[in-house]
């Protein structure tokens, strides 16, 4: 589980018009959300990469 992204309208309004929330508003908390669980996806990325080179 990386995170949970509440239903939220000004998601759907942001991706709707093209502009994702973290660039339509980078400083509210549903940005921070998602930032959140782009790091955790990414860390868990890289540590999955590393296991597989070093097999």
């Amino acid at each position: 589980f990386l995170g949970e992204i509440p239903l939220n309208i000004g998601i759907r309004e942001c991706g709707d018009g093209g502009t994702p929330i973290v660039v339509a508003e980078p400083e509210s908390p549903l940005a921070t959300i998602f930032r959140d669980i782009a790091k955790s996806l990414a860390a868990k990325v890289s540590i999955q990469g590393f296991k597989e080179t070093n097999i």
